[in-house]
């Protein structure tokens, strides 16, 4: 497929430490059915800010109430396949804080895998997949 033209998404995210462990989320490819964790965010949708954006994916992601801690996201853009589609991701990570639990059990997508805290020694590791990505946590969260 050299003619395919990525589709362009605007998305956000937030990258929270607690307790030396990284929220991320447990996604699988409608797909390819490959399974890899993720911070949590999505799409920016109309009207709403990036900002506005990853508090909301977070919590309907993991049930965590966060609150933003930086002033300045990292911007990171990749090209990813999902779900068979090509996209152009250009992603704005926001620090956060967990501020408390919903209580309520996590009903996302039906690709959701669920909830992981990832001890921030598995970081490196685990997010190699996505190509300077952990270079761009290693700046928010110090040294990887």
């Amino acid at each position: 497929m050299l003619d395919e033209i990525p589709i362009k998404r605007y998305t956000a995210a937030v990258i929270c430490l607690h307790q030396g462990q990284l929220l991320t989320v447990r996604l699988e490819d409608p797909t390819t059915k490959v399974q890899q964790l993720y911070l949590p965010g999505g799409k920016i949708e109309s009207g709403e800010t990036s900002q506005e954006a990853a508090i909301r994916e977070t919590l309907e992601e993991t049930g965590y109430h966060v609150q933003l801690t930086g002033n300045e996201p990292i911007r990171f853009s990749q090209v990813v396949r999902w779900d068979g589609q090509l996209f152009d991701r250009t992603t704005e990570a926001f620090s956060a804080t967990v501020v408390s639990h919903s209580g309520q059990a996590v009903q996302d997508a039906p690709y959701h895998r669920g909830v992981v805290w990832l001890p921030h020694a598995s970081i490196r590791k685990e997010f190699a997949y996505m190509v300077g990505l952990t270079d761009e946590i290693g700046k928010i969260l110090g040294t990887l």
